[in-house]
């Protein structure tokens, strides 16, 4: 974007307009004769063109133009124009021959325009800036406008009258009266100088799902379904903004929404990118050197515009270090409420270091130390509800432990895990983590603890045996 709008100084394509963008208005009352009508209105189509980017003063147009005495016409402003850098298209000249339809086309696009004709032809209420100019006519009452935009469903054209004081904010005008105003052919073509269109979002008419999340060893992988496109859409080039914070180990319920585990320490370097393909927009984030759990924020900005057209998260990512541990459990349970119920854990030791038990070491901080009786942990967690929101929350049971596991890197163990289920019939989620005596938690380092969906129910026919 912000190249785009760079100055456009002995640039041979300049810029197009913001859309929405309205310059500032340009007075010629300051100073007498009033003869600067032209300038004025250029200086102001200077500004829409580059959506403020550059600022040229009436009077310093004229003076490009090389145009210094008496009233000016079309051919000076784009000579003016040309000094700056900017190839104006101005009509009925250089087999340029613009009509109602096209001008009308290019204000509703987001372009602006200088439109030429006689004032006194306007209606009356619309010559009250200067009413002895407006009761002229011939080549007395000869006159510029700028024209800014076109509101279609009313027919009427925003203007900027530089006859009007300073500190004008412009008014609607009937495309009718500014048809009596214009000045035009015998074949119809306006006296105009126009801007290009306004910059269009590379999202036009895309519409984009809630978007999936993985993990693998280099990289986060997000993408979005495209809902529809317009025929042989892809993607330009996104922006991409990414927000990746540290975070500590508090609240399992936190870390185990979105949480996405990394199966492997090797991260190489790579830089954000973004693709489309197979009915998907595409980001990959590479991961965080150090081991820990992140929040991770991520959007998508139209690289014209600078809009947002796409976000995801804050979600929470893990990044394992020597220390990591994987888990395999069932992805959900149904069970009597309050029944017990085994539930097989598989925890395999996927990272570098031994889980043998180690003497504890006055000297070393904890973090230092080996482990110290690891062993796993269960912690139940209510699962949020749209009917249970705003009411009293069960009190979920007391978190367990199960068993030691001095495990050397690679190995894995099963433990048939005797689970008493809540009280309460609801949703919940089992959250299994490792820890020793310590306090030192392997989720806290960066392993994605293993959870379990369960489903209490009320017990009935068919779950005597639950």
């Amino acid at each position: 974007m912000l190249a785009l709008l760079t100055p456009a100084t002995a640039s041979a394509d300049p810029p197009q307009p913001l859309p929405g963008y309205q310059p500032a208005f340009v007075t010629e009352r300051e100073d007498g004769p009033w003869r600067d009508c032209v300038w004025a209105s250029a200086a102001m189509l200077l500004d829409k063109w580059t959506s403020g980017e550059t600022i040229v003063s009436r009077q310093r147009l004229r003076a490009l133009s090389g145009d210094g005495q008496g009233g000016s016409g079309l051919r000076d402003v784009q000579a003016a124009f040309a000094r700056l850098g900017f190839r104006l298209t101005i009509s009925p000249y250089d087999s340029v021959a613009i009509d109602w339809s096209d001008l009308l086309d290019r204000l509703a696009a987001g372009g602006g325009a200088i439109l030429l004709g006689d004032y006194g032809l306007l209606p009356a209420q619309f010559g009250r800036w200067d009413p002895a100019f407006w009761s002229r006519t011939g080549e007395l009452d000869d006159h510029a406008l700028y024209l800014d935009r076109y509101d279609q469903e009313t027919g009427r054209i925003l203007v900027m009258d530089p006859l009007a004081p300073a500190g004008w904010g412009g008014e609607w005008i009937p495309v009718s009266a500014l048809k009596r105003f214009a000045w035009r052919s015998g074949s119809g073509a306006l006296s105009v100088a126009i801007t290009p269109p306004a910059l269009t979002s590379a999202f036009e008419g895309v519409s984009l799902g809630t978007p999936t999340a993985t993990a693998d060893a280099a990289a986060v992988h997000l993408a979005w379904p495209i809902g529809a496109a317009p025929a042989g859409w892809t993607d330009q080039g996104t922006r991409l903004t990414t927000q990746i914070v540290p975070v500590e180990w508090v609240d399992p319920l936190a870390w185990i929404v979105g949480a996405l585990p990394a199966n492997a320490t090797a991260r190489p370097p790579m830089e954000p990118v973004t693709s489309s393909a197979d009915g998907m927009l595409r980001a990959s984030i590479p991961l965080p050197a150090a081991p820990g759990i992140y929040s991770v924020s991520v959007s998508l900005a139209d690289q014209v515009l600078g809009q947002l057209v796409a976000g995801a998260g804050p979600f929470n990512l893990y990044v394992p270090g020597p220390r990591a541990a994987a888990y395999e459990v069932p992805d959900r349970v149904v069970a009597a409420a309050g029944s017990l119920a085994h539930i097989p854990v598989r925890v395999t030791n996927v990272g570098s270091e031994s889980w043998a038990e180690a003497p504890f070491l006055p000297w070393l901080s904890s973090a230092r130390q080996g482990w110290q009786n690891l062993r796993l942990t269960g912690t139940w967690v209510r699962e949020p509800s749209a009917a249970t929101a705003g009411t009293v929350q069960p009190r979920p049971p007391e978190s367990f432990e199960r068993g030691f596991l001095h495990l050397e890197a690679g190995d894995s163990k099963t433990i048939d895990a005797a689970v008493r289920m809540p009280v309460d019939a609801g949703s919940w989620r089992l959250v299994f983590d490792l820890v020793d005596d310590l306090g030192q938690s392997l989720a806290a380092t960066g392993s994605a603890p293993g959870v379990i969906i369960v489903e209490t129910v009320v017990p009935g026919p068919g779950l005597e045996g639950l």
